[in-house]
């Protein structure tokens, strides 16, 4: 055991049969640590890993850098990490976790140090160690910074960790929550799938819509007698163009008191974040709940098939529309957007209108459109969407399309379900078979074997 355990850790932390207390260094060959170093970067050759590639368990690819093959050498010479080798951020930010787990070259910045583990414990297993939040609380206690929160190598050294003698036990753990990690990053790529399936089947819903069968019309090319020339370029020819003003009877913004951060319980009244408004669909749970002291203007309350739109905010965020489907009662508009209603539901549905407003033509209209002095403070005027011009198919074609529309996001929306009830068992997972609380078995055979 290391001599740098504090003699207190022992006598103020229960530990499970079988487990040891010691600190990082106890379990370490070695670190490899390239802070104070910054290589010239060029436009190939070895993938450059930096602080804003490690994330909570994984490299990420983005952002892309490279430094030169010739280069490698000269600049690898406080140590070539190696497969299974476990990265650790010490700054901006701070406590990624990583592990290597291919066999390609990499370059390492400064900000990530590489730690390698000696015969008392799994690389597999530390690199979950690092991320359970008992470890991440020690590490950001000991942290420096104000703006900026960073740890120094040799105070990392010295974070007391806990773990299973066995590496056999170790193993188990990390297989364990390694395969939890591959389901969610299966589900992750169901998601993106049905993500860019989605997207795929909205351009061509609007730009050739469907038949009286539900059945997609043939393309422009293929069939151009089902076409019309228009100001937005070819349309169905049972689709007509409105300025979208001409369907609205009330537009207007609501009311931004200062709340409290909880949202408003059953029967209280409440103001509604921008964060309501996604191109999901409208959450009722994002809203602040309005203090005693203050009346809630009756005028702001939402009510079902209002049509929301992000006003201000950030750029990506604003022109973002919403259909209420439903609501609770007594959720304010706030003035961060703008509520509208239609004139004529039997010309145009509300629940279409989100997808009609999604659509990339219009949406590149309203970004040559949005003002402001900042990319954080951006807004979207009424006169913006008021005279928006729109494609618009006839009532049962617009049915049809919002029920397609409807069905695929129902799928992604089971699949994020999915991948969050995933991440909760991981989180309980985590803390259970990392603090010894729940025990996996090891036989003796495992044992012989892993020490064969």
């Amino acid at each position: 055991m290391s001599k740098l355990v504090e003699t207190q850790v022992f006598n103020s932390q229960l530990i499970a049969t079988g487990w040891e207390i010691d600190v990082v260094d106890g379990i370490l060959s070695r670190i490899i640590d390239y802070r104070g170093k910054t290589p010239s970067k060029t436009e190939s050759g070895i993938p450059l890993i930096t602080a804003k590639n490690v994330r909570n368990g994984y490299i990420e690819d983005e952002p892309r850098e490279y430094i030169s093959e010739l280069a490698y050498e000269s600049w690898m010479t406080r140590g070539i990490p190696k497969h299974g080798d476990v990265l650790f951020t010490t700054e901006a930010p701070l406590a990624n976790v990583a592990q290597i787990t291919s066999k390609r070259r990499l370059a390492f910045a400064q900000r990530v140090i590489i730690l390698q583990t000696n015969g008392r414990m799994f690389s597999g297993f530390l690199k979950y160690l690092l991320m359970a939040e008992s470890i991440r609380k020690r590490i950001f206690a000991k942290s420096t910074g104000s703006t900026v929160e960073g740890i120094k190598q040799s105070v990392f050294r010295r974070i007391c960790i806990s773990f299973p003698e066995s590496l056999t036990e170790q193993r188990k753990i990390a297989r364990i929550l390694t395969t939890l990690d591959n389901l969610i990053e299966k589900t992750e790529a169901l998601i993106a799938k049905y993500q860019a399936i989605k997207q795929g089947m909205m351009h061509d819903l609007f730009t050739r819509g469907v038949d009286s069968d539900g059945q997609l019309r043939p393309t422009q090319e293929q069939a151009p007698d089902l076409y019309k020339q228009s100001e937005l370029g070819w349309i169905p020819k049972e689709w007509c163009l409105h300025t979208f003003g001409d369907s609205i009877s009330y537009m207007d913004s609501g009311w931004s008191p200062i709340c409290e951060t909880t949202p408003a319980s059953h029967g209280e009244c409440g103001s509604l974040k921008t964060t309501s408004i996604s191109w999901e669909g409208y959450d009722p749970n994002e809203n602040k709940r309005l203090p005693d002291e203050l009346s809630p203007e009756v005028k702001a309350f939402v009510r079902p098939d209002d049509i929301l739109i992000t006003r201000v905010g950030p750029r990506n965020r604003i022109g973002v529309v919403a259909h209420v489907d439903h609501t609770p009662d007594a959720l304010m508009v706030s003035d961060n957007m703008l509520r509208l209603r239609l004139t004529n539901h039997e010309i145009l549905r509300p629940a279409f209108v989100p997808l009609i407003l999604s659509s990339h033509a219009i949406q590149s209209r309203w970004e040559g459109r949005k003002v402001g002095l900042a990319e954080a403070q951006m807004v979207i005027t009424q006169h913006v969407v008021r005279n928006t011009l729109v494609s618009v198919p006839p009532v049962q074609e617009q049915e049809m399309i919002v029920d397609r529309h409807a069905k695929c996001q129902s799928v992604i929306r089971a699949e994020r379900r999915r991948r969050e009830n995933l991440l909760v068992v991981k989180s309980g997972l985590m803390q259970d078979l990392l603090t010894g609380k729940v025990r996996v078995k090891v036989d003796e055979a495992e044992e012989i074997t892993a020490h064969a």
